[in-house]
This record gives structure tokens, sequence and C-alpha cells, in this order.
């Protein structure tokens, strides 16, 4: 997942909500910004660590994984807002292991399948 998302609602989002935030969060801390008082918000609580930064009352980010997304959904849910995909799209409330794609084991087992019917095919083409 490499794709910007925003965190955004109807009114901005306030310097003091934020600090309330990494006061709550203690996987979150403030990166100050030579403009404004945050220039944006770390999570350290993966790796890669998830920069958020902090604009015009929104906060965005390019999540590379569902738990830096996942975090992202509980940051815009504390904060009473919306988290957004470039597309338009609203994952607030997306269901991360519902949209997982089949794991190894299924595409192994559809590879042998496939493997096994061409088999098939072809010894029944040469009969």
């Amino acid at each position: 997942m490499s794709f910007v998302m925003t965190i955004r609602r109807d009114h901005p989002i306030v310097v003091e909500e934020l600090r309330q935030l990494v006061k709550d969060d203690r996987s979150l801390s403030i990166l100050p910004d030579e403009e404004q008082e945050i220039g944006a918000l770390l999570w350290n609580g993966e790796d890669p660590e998830l920069p958020l930064a902090f604009q015009d009352g929104t906060l965005w980010s390019t999540p590379r994984n569902d738990a830096a997304i996942a975090k992202m959904q509980d940051i815009s849910r504390r904060l009473g807002a919306r988290l957004i995909g470039e597309d338009g799209g609203d994952f607030t409330d997306d269901d991360l292991a519902a949209r997982k794609p089949a794991g190894c084991g299924t595409t192994s087992i559809l590879l042998v399948v496939l493997l096994l019917v061409g088999t098939a095919i072809v010894n029944g083409c040469r009969s």
C-alpha cells in the first residue's frame, strides 16, 4: 500500500487535539516544524515508522502496510474524522482482514490443481 491517505473532517483538526492525542497514546510523538507548532505526528508502533504530516487542519501519510492503515483508522475515529484515500474512497471503517488476498497455501493448491488438469488434458490428447 503506497498511496496517500488523509485524515480529515468538516472542520479543521487543531493543534490542541493533536497534543491531547499524543498525551493519550504513547506510540505517537510530535515532530515540530519551523512554520507551525506541529509539523507532523510520528507513530512508533511499526517498522517502518509512520509519519503523519499535519497541514491545513488535516493529517496525511502514505501507509505501507495494514498496521499503518489500522493506526490511521484509529486516529481518525479518535478525532471524529474520516480516513480518505487519494481516490476518494472512505477507509475509516474498512475491514482490513476481509480484503486480504489469498495466502501462499491457497495459491499453491490452485497451481497443483492446474498442473494436474493440464497434465490430464495433455495425456488425453496423446491417446
